[in-house]
């Protein structure tokens, strides 16, 4: 990587979930909202309505296995931008368990943690960087709006 290329910013979001956070580009984000959701069991948890669209709400915790209480009522959630087909599914929410952060990040700021730092993750989370002293996860967003149409319920 070229000098300039390590160094170029980009905003990013720290999106915090129960037990990781995961490293988004700012612009992924259409809005950080509080709604009232019904959850139902499994990754996909039911859609609200957020202006005037119904949009799917899914939880990454669920759906690499672990359990997660999601209680019926206001929940913070994150509205990103559909990538894979937004014809199709132009929004979708992952809920949050606290209030994202907003950054700039180079990456000459992102480590590779070592065997002592790395944390058990699925597939979904994507790839494992340290940003400071926080162990972040970056998705591949195409493979996990593929395991969305895997679970989502229409």
């Amino acid at each position: 990587m070229t000098d300039s290329a390590s160094q170029a910013k980009v905003l990013t979001i720290r999106l915090p979930l129960q037990d990781k956070v995961l490293l988004l580009p700012y612009s992924m984000v259409a809005e950080v909202a509080s709604l009232s959701l019904r959850p139902q069991d499994g990754g996909f948890l039911g859609s609200v309505e957020w202006r005037g669209v119904r949009i799917p709400v899914f939880s990454l915790e669920r759906g690499c296995g672990q359990s997660a209480d999601i209680l019926a009522g206001r929940v913070r959630l994150a509205v990103l931008y559909g990538v894979s087909d937004p014809s199709r599914r132009p929004y979708y929410a992952l809920v949050l368990a606290g209030m994202p952060r907003t950054e700039p990040v180079t990456a000459a700021q992102l480590a590779t943690p070592d065997e002592t730092e790395a944390q058990e993750a699925c597939a979904l989370l994507g790839v494992q960087a340290l940003l400071g002293d926080e162990t972040v996860f970056m998705p591949n967003i195409l493979e996990l709006e593929a395991w969305m149409d895997s679970v989502e319920i229409h």
